[in-house]
């Protein structure tokens, strides 16, 4: 194999290694009541994995790029309206002076949509997630948010390798 081909050959699977570092695969309870079972005291090893798997679905998640995460960001970011004008009492800003209001995210449309976008396993529409975020506790859906985004905005510059050089700004 000519160099040219083996270093390209060895490049595209660094670049497959570095893609399935950005894919997470958990557990999502959906039966508490099994689960509670499960993990009750005494319960043998082999009982216990088998109520788990039945009280459980596996979700499999991917980082969906910068591009489509920045898209996504900017389809549900909005400017709210503009605070009104200070008074000189309101602190240090001079009277008359605009209080610029940062944009906000729209988490009720975002989070499902990045869920279901980020999500592999089971494949799911954006409605099929907010119908099932609906019905979660705000820890479990903080916790999905969570690995969507840590997934999405992971660094991968300590992934570069030998003979790679690092640019400082």
């Amino acid at each position: 194999m000519p160099a040219k081909t083996a270093q390209a050959v060895s490049t595209l699977e660094r670049l497959r290694e570095a893609a399935a570092k950005t894919t997470k695969t958990m557990r999502v309870i959906v039966d508490h009541e099994k689960s509670e079972l499960a993990l009750a005291d005494g319960v043998p090893d082999n009982v216990r994995d088998e109520l788990l798997d039945e009280a459980s679905v596996k979700m499999t998640f991917r980082s969906i790029g910068r591009k489509a995460y920045l898209e996504l960001v900017d389809r549900h970011t909005h400017v709210p309206e503009p605070a009104p004008p200070v008074t000189p009492a309101e602190g240090d800003l001079e009277p008359g002076d605009i209080v610029e209001t940062p944009p906000e995210l729209d988490y009720e449309k975002f989070i499902p949509e990045l869920v279901a976008a980020c999500c592999i396993d089971p494949v799911m529409t954006v409605e099929q997630t907010t119908e099932i975020l609906d019905g979660w506790s705000a820890l479990d859906v903080t916790e999905l948010y969570v690995t969507c985004m840590q997934l999405c905005n992971k660094s991968r510059v300590g992934e570069l390798g030998k003979g790679s050089s690092q640019t400082s700004v």
